[in-house]
């Protein structure tokens, strides 16, 4: 069973003269979001570590079989200051990330936290739909 990525994995490599705290521009590639997918016998389980994001900074959205995960990460407003780089490598923005999900899952029951910096995202799969016999009218 394949996990399909709608939107390939975006990463920004900010160099040493732009100012991490500076918002993206619109032609400015959002950040990139790592995940790992599981599957249980009863769910689907999604992992991505999002260290130093707070959850009213991320927004879970799941329309079919499509789950989006998406958010910002702010830069820590007490290093905005004129601070020396020697390596930049965080990326401070928005972020995002599209999944097309392996099987049927039941909306109305996924759960999402954090716990030590790693977004859970347990998603019940739906139960199997039975067949079902259509007579044709005359």
């Amino acid at each position: 069973m394949a996990f399909f990525n709608i939107t390939s994995i975006k990463s920004k490599s900010q160099n040493a003269s732009q100012d991490p705290a500076e918002p993206n521009t619109p032609d400015q590639e959002e950040g990139q979001l790592a995940v790992d997918i599981l599957e249980t016998p009863n769910n689907i389980v999604v992992l991505a570590p999002i260290a130093g994001v707070i959850s009213k900074d991320v927004k879970i959205t799941l329309s079919d079989d499509v789950l989006t995960i998406s958010g910002e990460r702010h830069f820590p407003e007490d290093l905005k200051k004129n601070e020396r780089y020697f390596a930049q490598e965080c990326y401070w923005g928005e972020f995002s990330r599209s999944i097309v999900l392996p099987s049927v899952v039941d909306s109305n029951h996924v759960k999402a936290k954090f716990r030590d910096g790693v977004l859970h995202i347990i998603i019940p799969k739906a139960e199997k739909y039975n067949a079902k016999i259509i007579e044709v009218e005359e």
